[in-house]
């Protein structure tokens, strides 16, 4: 039986949309490691596949074979999908989003995912710019110098 949140998601994506969710930052979850998201079970299906999540992906391919990568920079024996969460803040504070770039650890209890660097925040009207016919949802310069 699907929960509420994939029935929505599905409906979206029926209407030919990219369902885009983000979740309230008080929900954000940084496990003691300090690399790695926990994940309620929304927030995993809340991982979307972004522009900046390309640039990551072919970044890390870059420095070496997956298994390398895998040993030296501790991430999830995992493919290299990098997908993105989206948190935005309360209503008390100046409202803007910050964007993990991560990868899944598999069969993990709790569910957990490797993120690569502290997210930064993007006011709405950051986020939401338009480059070729993609929301941005991101700052690529920002993204290259982290």
């Amino acid at each position: 039986m699907q929960n509420p949140f994939q029935i929505k998601k599905n409906y979206y994506a029926s209407l030919g949309y990219e369902p885009l969710f983000f979740i309230e930052r008080n929900h954000l979850g940084i496990d003691i490691d300090g690399q790695s998201l926990v994940l309620w079970k929304t927030e995993l299906q809340a991982l979307t596949s972004q522009k900046a999540d390309i640039h990551w992906k072919n970044f890390l391919k870059q420095l070496g074979e997956l298994g390398d990568l895998q040993a030296v920079l501790k991430l999830p024996k995992t493919d290299l999908n990098v997908k993105s969460i989206m948190y935005i803040t309360p209503a008390n504070e100046a409202i803007s989003i910050e964007a993990f770039h991560v990868l899944e650890h598999p069969n993990t209890l709790p569910l957990n995912a490797h993120f690569f660097s502290m997210p930064y925040k993007l006011t709405f009207a950051q986020a939401f710019k338009i480059n070729n016919e993609k929301l941005s949802l991101a700052d690529l310069d920002i993204e290259i110098n982290n």
